[in-house]
């Protein structure tokens, strides 16, 4: 069966004190081994002015719980190779999605090692011959909630550091799909907190607050910023922190909280919980469908890699909880209001963000052709990124926030493997990270100059941004965008193919008011692809 939502993006208490910050300098003349609250771990110099941390422990993850405070060592952690990653439900669709993706993932690079200790993050630091007390730039990958992981090529912060002065980059791992967000009705009604990796996101803010400093940082620049789903945690962390003082920034590329299926549903005095999903994993792996306290039990004592398969066996989505404590079931009502945290943001979406999207589902199935309403079809799954973000961006100018928002409008034949991905969903991504020359499905077409200037500009933007969120854009001639002016700032148009030029929202937001027409047509194609399916 093909539900193309489905398979494709559809998209308690912290454990973590956040009171004090280790203000500890690095421990050993070269910088590579770094003293933090839980000891001392060893760091890599992969380049002469780079140090690198890879796998640290920043919580424990107990099964549907949430996470709790790693252990404290007495010896030193080797931080030279990635942790295991969280485990990941990789259905045909977010397969195929991750062999497309910046120009496509090898199986290797996507079956990396995976267990539920995976609570573990990564950090690119200066060395220490340069600037000490560094921005600080923290990355929470996107898929669509049912899988992903920092191990991934692509989200290397290397390059971004190298290239940069005064500025850290780290990357952490948290739980996804039936880990994640079980859906399981013994945990509805508890006031606890359900979303467990959401807790993941908070916990490793708190452990980077806490750490930082002595890896060189500092812990009062922290910038946080997402892609996709990884860009709706970031904006979940707002709404449920609206008086935070860690976070300084958000970047979100991609994706808002708005835009998410469950949230786009949800009034303030219903809160159905979807167990299809839970019901079908227990049932798979022989715990029944009872919703009962037996079938938690049961579910609690399954093997981590029976889970983990039964989940990716189905192409169900275990979708966000509103539990009152990450998500609320009157978001929309608190983005009017401007009940989130009021720091300036970046937020942004791609031209063409449905091109990948069209091209899964012609995949899985079976080679079935969408031409030629290929486009059209791409154009609505793209306004659903795109009008909901609009709304976001709309809600934090009205509430005061500088906000600076984007199209990204480039192509690149060497990281889109397939010639109708265009400007599509990830492909900004290896821009940023400056990880656009090593796909290995794509059309083994050298990176362009265009390509890498374009790149430099964009990262030199999220860095400049990272360092001061107020005032480095519009110091660069990137205004904010607000109801008057409503400036969209167009990153890799051709007038200005290594800059920016700005259009209007007039004009990138002109369909938005018809987008219920559009999903109706949308849900009908879906029914004819679960047909041939």
């Amino acid at each position: 069966m093909i539900l193309l939502r489905a398979f494709v993006f559809a998209s308690a208490s912290i454990c973590v004190a956040r009171a004090h910050t280790s203000r500890g300098l690095v421990s050993n003349s070269n910088g590579l081994t770094v003293s933090t609250q839980q000891g001392p771990v060893m760091g890599t110099l992969p380049m002469s002015n780079v140090r690198q941390f890879l796998g640290i422990p920043y919580a424990q993850a107990n099964r549907w719980e949430a996470p709790s405070s790693p252990p404290n060592r007495t010896t030193t952690f080797d931080a030279s190779s990635f942790g295991d990653s969280c485990p990941q439900q990789l259905n045909p669709g977010n397969l195929e999605f991750l062999r497309l993706s910046w120009g496509g993932l090898s199986d290797e690079e996507i079956f990396v090692p995976e267990s539920e200790d995976c609570l573990n993050l990564n950090i690119w630091a200066p060395s220490i011959d340069r600037a000490q007390n560094a921005a600080v730039l923290v990355w929470i990958y996107g898929g669509s909630m049912s899988f992903g992981t920092s191990n991934t090529p692509q989200y290397n912060g290397l390059n971004i550091v190298r290239d940069n002065d005064d500025i850290i980059v780290v990357s952490f791992n948290y739980r996804t799909n039936v880990f994640g967000q079980p859906n399981a009705p013994q945990l509805n009604g508890t006031g606890k907190a359900q979303n467990f990796g959401f807790l993941d996101v908070d916990s490793a803010i708190g452990w980077v607050y806490q750490n930082i400093a002595s890896f060189g940082g500092d812990p009062t620049r922290i910038t946080i910023f997402g892609q996709s789903a990884g860009a709706e945690l970031a904006d979940a962390y707002s709404y449920s922190h609206p008086n935070d003082t860690i976070v300084k920034g958000i970047i979100q590329q991609s994706g808002s909280l708005l835009g998410n299926g469950a949230v786009e549903a949800a009034t303030a005095t219903q809160n159905v919980l979807n167990d299809t999903a839970w019901n079908a994993v227990a049932s798979a792996v022989g715990c029944g469908n009872t919703s009962n306290p037996e079938q938690f039990s049961c579910m609690q004592n399954v093997s981590t890699s029976d889970l983990a398969t039964a989940a990716s066996n189905t192409s169900l989505q275990f979708s966000i909880v509103f539990d009152g404590v990450t998500v609320f079931l009157d978001t929309k009502a608190r983005a009017a209001s401007g009940k989130f945290l009021r720091v300036p943001v970046i937020e942004g979406t791609t031209t063409n963000e449905g091109d990948i999207f069209i091209a899964i589902a012609e995949l899985v199935a079976g080679g079935v052709t969408l031409e030629p309403a290929f486009d059209i079809l791409s154009s609505i799954y793209t306004l659903q990124s795109l009008c909901p973000a609009s709304e976001s961006i709309g809600y934090r100018a009205a509430a005061g926030v500088s906000i600076f928002r984007y199209e990204y409008q480039a192509i690149f034949p060497n990281i889109s493997p397939m010639p109708p991905l265009r400007a599509y969903h990830t492909s900004e991504i290896p821009m940023v990270f400056g990880t656009y020359n090593i796909s290995v499905n794509a059309t083994n077409l050298p990176s362009t100059p265009f390509e890498i200037a374009l790149s430099k500009t964009m990262q030199h933007a999220w860095v400049a941004f990272a360092q001061d969120p107020q005032n480095a854009l519009p110091s660069m001639g990137w205004p904010a965008y607000d109801s008057n002016t409503q400036t969209i700032a167009a990153l890799g148009n051709y007038q200005n193919r290594t800059g920016w030029t700005f259009t209007h929202s007039n004009v990138t937001d002109v369909l938005c008011p018809n987008l219920t027409l559009f999903n109706g047509m949308f849900e009908q194609v879906e029914g004819l692809l679960t047909s041939l399916g």
